[in-house]
């Protein structure tokens, strides 16, 4: 069901099942299909011109300067729409004035009506064949349509401009065909007046979207996963390089299930613990930080020090050598790197750590 609001002094609306009334008051029964505004012949201009195929923005340029040509340049403050091509070849081409437009559209939106269409009275007569030229006659105006004209006059004037064409009666000017579907030869809801349609997902698309959010949160909570598992392996090997590590310096055939622990309380038990824990997690968290990096050897140093041997991939250059021992480097703790050397094709050198004395 297609429904036409004819605006003007005196609006009506006129409904393909049949119904028609007076005014906006219109029940939004007759709303459900498309609703298209019709705007009186006389307000509206209508030129038929000859465009090359464009797209739409540069049919539209086009337009306006097509029109400021048949206006004599004065087109401030006029709406210009542009139409689809006709049978002939030529394009219809309105103009209408913007604040006139405006105002309609704002009576329609007070009465909670928002056209699909605008489209100008003349234009939805039938254009007949040859020289003819339909003519609607209603009270007080004619409205005509024929090749090279559309518009609407007072019967004096629609007369002389119909000249001797054969006039073609027609009961009244309809937006839509035998069958209620709606006929536009042009809409002028373009440009400043174009319509906002509102995004309205289909079900289908809306279960896709549902679909790709469920995936999105598949894929974060993976790696998130991914990363506490790395993150817990990274915990592991560290751990594992500081028991190592603390195997080197207790006594050969010890059996003991927390190696740092016991290092611990050897040293505590000579006096000199705090000071090698410290160095201990310096150098762990230290070798952590350097994938390729290893300790060979770790041994206790007088002071609460200790000295290990760090091996490196080969071709490493001292540069990496310093840079691990500034990682190692912590507050009243000195480390110092010491010459790099080969052995075995290893790039080996001592990285000493001991308490910072005090000044």
């Amino acid at each position: 069901m297609t429904l036409a609001v004819f605006l003007g002094a005196a609006p009506y609306w006129r409904s393909s099942d049949g119904s028609a009334g007076d005014g906006l008051a219109i029940a939004e029964a007759h709303r459900a299909g498309p609703v298209i505004a019709v705007l009186p012949g006389e307000a509206v201009a209508v030129h038929f011109v000859t465009l090359p195929e464009l797209a739409p923005a540069q049919a539209l340029a086009a337009a306006r300067l097509l029109a400021a040509d048949v206006a004599g340049g004065g087109i401030a403050g006029t709406h210009v729409a542009i139409g689809a091509r006709l049978a002939d070849g030529t394009r219809p081409l309105a103009l209408v004035d913007a604040a006139l437009l405006r105002g309609w559209l704002g009576e329609l939106a007070a009465a909670g009506i928002d056209p699909d269409a605008v489209v100008p009275e003349a234009l939805l007569l039938p254009l007949p064949d040859g020289d003819a030229i339909a003519v609607h006659r209603a009270p007080g105006r004619w409205v005509l349509h024929g090749a090279g004209i559309a518009t609407a006059a007072e019967p004096v004037l629609a007369a002389m401009l119909a000249g001797g064409r054969v006039q073609i009666e027609v009961t009244a000017p309809l937006p839509w065909d035998a069958a209620g579907a709606p006929r536009l030869p042009i809409d002028l809801r373009q440009g400043d007046f174009a319509r906002v349609q509102r995004w309205r997902p289909s079900p289908a698309r809306l279960r896709r979207l549902g679909w790709l959010a469920v995936a999105s949160l598949a894929c974060t909570v993976a790696a998130e996963a991914a990363a506490t598992w790395r993150a817990t392996v990274a915990a592991d090997r560290a751990a594992l390089q500081r028991a190592d590590a603390a195997r080197t310096v207790l006594p050969r055939g010890s059996d003991v299930s927390d190696p740092p622990a016991a290092v611990a309380a050897r040293l505590a038990a000579i006096g000199g613990g705090g000071g090698f824990v410290a160095a201990a997690t310096a150098l762990s968290a230290a070798v952590e930080r350097d994938p390729g990096a290893s300790v060979t050897a770790l041994g206790y140093t007088q002071g609460g020090g200790l000295v290990a041997t760090i091996a490196l991939p080969a071709g490493s250059g001292a540069a990496t050598a310093t840079a691990l021992a500034a990682a190692a480097m912590r507050p009243g703790l000195l480390a110092r790197a010491g010459v790099l050397r080969d052995d075995a094709g290893a790039a080996v050198f001592d990285l000493r750590l001991a308490p910072r004395p005090l000044q």
